[in-house]
């Protein structure tokens, strides 16, 4: 349907005006949990924590990791519909699912094992289709050592990433992401950076707490090259830390 990356990226600027006979996007939340929690989002909220502890229509906890059985049937059938992007994480961290590197690789159409490929009932959708244009990922780059190698193979195979980092400061960064270590989100990047990702970037949420720090330029003195800042601006700074 979109056979260019030029035809995909003018379908979103008609959609401002022209319904898209498909989405343009798919958002596949591979973890409805998070290794974070920032007091800004949901999982920072102990009610909400807590109701995520709850059963599930199946019994199950709502707090879970997508089977990677149903990740690969969405991502052919996206192929099948022509959708041109996917996104694999809306609020939850995908980079913690064991199975994340074999799941973006799947679709980024590196198919090494076909039989391999078979125990989860999966097959080659890219044979005579054209790739996904935009594979990417919103991680905050803590990712567990027992989980290093599949996170990172999943993250370099995204065609672009997006850390949020919100601080370069080791005082100020576990305020505004609680529970995680500004070091791993580093090494992360450090990783990105070594490996030579084409669209790699970090993020910060200005907000009460980093607001003075010159951001941008921490940024730019660790990772000269490699990678771009993007900046948000929170107008209603007491709402967060």
């Amino acid at each position: 349907m979109y056979d260019t990356r030029e035809q995909y990226r003018a379908a979103w600027d008609a959609a401002y005006h022209t319904d898209p006979p498909v989405p343009l996007n798919l958002d596949i939340e591979l973890a409805s949990a998070c290794n974070a929690k920032c007091t800004f989002c949901l999982y920072g909220d102990r009610d909400w924590d807590e109701s995520m502890r709850e059963p599930d229509w199946d019994g199950r906890p709502k707090k879970r990791f997508m089977p990677t059985e149903m990740a690969l049937k969405l991502i052919a059938e996206a192929a099948e519909l022509g959708i041109p992007a996917i996104k694999f994480n809306f609020r939850g961290e995908s980079v913690l699912h064991k199975d994340y590197g074999d799941i973006v690789e799947y679709a980024r159409g590196k198919i090494t094992d076909p039989e391999g490929w078979a125990r989860f009932g999966a097959y080659d959708f890219m044979a005579g289709r054209p790739k996904f244009h935009d594979l990417l990922s919103n991680s905050n780059g803590n990712i567990p050592p027992s989980n290093w190698d599949s996170a990172i193979r999943g993250l370099m195979a995204c065609t672009k990433v997006m850390v949020s980092l919100d601080s370069m400061d080791p005082e100020i960064y576990p305020k505004v992401r609680v529970g995680l270590s500004l070091e791993s989100a580093q090494k992360t990047i450090d990783e990105l950076v070594k490996r030579s990702h084409t669209n790699l970037w970090v993020r910060r949420v200005v907000c009460k707490a980093n607001k003075d720090e010159d951001f941008v330029g921490a940024v730019k003195k660790r990772w000269p090259v490699g990678l771009k800042v993007s900046e948000a601006q929170v107008f209603k700074l007491e709402l967060y830390p």
